[in-house]
């Protein structure tokens, strides 16, 4: 069963590793980087430099999601093979009629982790990040998070789209 989803176990751990490093950057350039551009500044009404890269970040972390998960390499030839011959398997007069399914409920799955992550972390992930010491981190943690889901269910859609 595992290797039916190698491909976003690989894209999930590289998209851990890619928000790590933009999160990493964002924030050494506030702190030590002086000011931001005012093109970065998309939300105004923020109480810190931190809190007006969120919008910038939420951004960053889909679109190098996007870019995960479109990467081609053979973790992906490896999971369309796994996925044609699954899907072969399960109905002789229709083989590929399980590779569509699957590949509709990845597809559907990716955009919405996606769009999870495009928003605001809902208010009881930010109130548990305040009480553990900082909600600017509870905010990105949620776009990470997402984008991690966008990553992982896009390869593996994917990998079920060549698998075709």
């Amino acid at each position: 069963m595992l290797s039916l989803f190698r491909a976003g176990l690989v894209a999930a751990c590289a998209q851990c590793m890619a928000t790590g490093i933009v999160t990493i950057a964002a924030f050494l350039a506030v702190r030590y980087g002086g000011s931001i551009p005012e093109t970065v500044y998309l939300d105004i009404n923020a109480v810190s430099d931190l809190e007006a890269l969120l919008p910038f970040l939420r951004w960053c972390y889909v679109l190098t999601a996007l870019g995960v998960a479109l990467t081609s390499h053979r973790f992906v030839d490896f999971t369309a093979a796994r996925i044609r011959v699954a899907s072969h398997l399960m109905r002789q007069a229709e083989p590929d009629h399980a590779t569509k399914s699957l590949l509709t409920q990845l597809v559907l799955a990716s955009f919405g982790f996606a769009m999870l992550g495009l928003l605001p972390a809902p208010d009881l992930w930010v109130a548990i990040a305040r009480h553990l010491g900082s909600g600017w981190l509870g905010s990105v943690s949620w776009s990470s998070l997402m984008s991690v889901g966008a990553a992982s269910f896009g390869a593996n859609a994917f990998a079920a789209r060549r698998a075709l």
